[in-house]
């Protein structure tokens, strides 16, 4: 089974914050295998001239996603406006009505730093706890996707180099990562207090059961 068309579901995880305390868009950044560069994967509410200039950012260029995937930490600018580190892009941001940005890392169990989820807000603020809460957990489960992602893709390059053919799924991980999917489409701001919760826990099955199958080949 090929993971990688779930990357389209990040989309999804965006989709449940955009209703919180002002947000008017946001972006999943992937970090860039062996460096700290950024890319957009997905992205929500934001025009086309905002999305290409965040499409892809470089450490030290005074955005919070690129702050916050180098300190492994939350960042969060209250008024851009007043921010000096960020004047570089208040014009564009300006345009865009945004005000306010939170940054936060995806870092897997592993440590490994696998991208950012980052919202904007038309109003300069700090997003409120209830907030914060279901951004974490947004976070958390791009995060399982994107790691679910990333094994399959390493699973498939061992597999590759053996010569055999590749079919390293069984088949209950495989309807654990479909039902996963399905409950990513149906999540939004009014569901996912129920659904979020379930949508994780299928990924981090998937995870488990695709580093166990890691494992086993790199053995």
């Amino acid at each position: 089974m090929d993971l990688a068309p779930a990357i389209a579901s990040l989309k999804n995880f965006l989709l449940v914050i955009s209703d919180t305390e002002h947000a008017v868009g946001g972006v999943v950044q992937l970090a860039a295998e062996g460096s700290q560069d950024l890319h957009i994967a997905a992205h929500h509410g934001l025009s086309e001239g905002f999305v290409r200039h965040y499409a892809k950012r470089t450490p030290g260029d005074g955005t919070p996603c690129t702050q916050a995937l180098a300190e492994r930490r939350r960042v969060v600018i209250r008024d851009v406006e007043a921010d000096e580190a960020y004047a570089p892009h208040l014009a564009v941001t300006q345009n865009e009505g945004i005000l306010a940005i939170q940054a936060t890392p995806l870092i897997s169990a592993q440590r490994h730093s696998l991208g950012v989820l980052t919202t904007f807000y038309s109003k300069a603020q700090h997003p409120g706890a209830e907030s914060l809460r279901l951004i974490d957990q947004c976070a958390d489960g791009a995060m399982l996707l994107i790691e679910a992602v990333n094994l399959q893709a390493k699973l498939s390059r061992l597999f590759s180099r053996s010569g055999m053919p590749f079919r390293p799924i069984d088949d209950h991980v495989v309807r654990s990562a479909d039902a996963a999917k399905g409950l990513l489409k149906s999540l939004n701001s009014t569901n996912y207090l129920n659904m979020l919760p379930v949508a994780r826990r299928n990924l981090k099955q998937v995870v488990a059961e695709l580093e166990f199958q890691v494992a086993r080949q790199e053995v």
